[in-house]
């Protein structure tokens, strides 16, 4: 494919681990019209990642790749296409449609899964290393009384993990929209205290 332009929209900045640039592109694949593609670049700690393009510049080292093929989410490509999605919930291609809620390259990503013959899902990825330590973390959080979503499969060798949808409004759309009345101050401390309780000192973030 011949790049034919590109801008970057969204930057990730760890300090001292990582950073990575989305990048808006227009690609001409074989000689056909540009085509819009997601370019991400990225250099890491870790060091090289496997499966991507090496390109340096004097000491700097980055690491390019076409979305969705990330390299530390081998799962990201098929939790984005609604054939494969369809084949891990065991229906039709008809019944249901995705929506990408986040993407963070080489960390995680949520795809909302709306489906026409039953409730909404949820499909995280993430490295399937940290299969385990994510149902850990779930399990913590509902020991505590949080209402944590329930868990309907896992794949880990995809980083994969399907839950069900919170009844309910997020307090994200409550806020912006201003429509619904706000969570008591009462109600939102009890969270936090439930959030500390929780057993998670042996658990990192995902």
């Amino acid at each position: 494919g011949d790049l034919v332009s590109a801008a970057p929209h969204q930057l990730v900045y760890r300090p001292g681990r990582d950073i990575t640039v989305m990048f808006g592109a227009r690609i001409s694949w074989g000689g056909l019209p540009a085509v819009d593609e997601t370019l991400i670049a990225a250099s890491s700690q870790r060091g090289a990642l496997p499966g991507t393009v090496p390109i340096e510049a004097g000491d700097l080292h980055v690491d390019v790749w076409r979305y969705p093929f990330d390299p530390m989410l081998p799962g990201l490509a098929s939790a984005v296409t609604d054939t494969s999605v369809a084949a891990l919930l065991n229906t039709t291609v008809e019944r249901v449609q995705l929506q990408v809620v986040s993407f963070r390259p080489c960390r995680r990503a949520v795809v909302r899964v709306q489906r026409s013959d039953g409730d909404d899902l949820y499909l995280k990825v993430v490295e399937p290393a940290e299969i385990a330590g994510l149902l850990d973390r779930h399990a913590a959080l509902r020991a505590v009384g949080l209402p944590v979503p329930e868990i309907e499969l896992v794949d880990a060798d995809a980083g994969h993990v399907v839950s069900r949808a919170l009844p309910g409004r997020d307090l994200r759309t409550v806020l912006c929209e201003g429509s619904a009345p706000l969570p008591r101050p009462t109600d939102i401390a009890k969270i936090v205290e439930q959030f500390a309780g929780a057993d998670l000192m042996t658990h990192t973030p995902v």
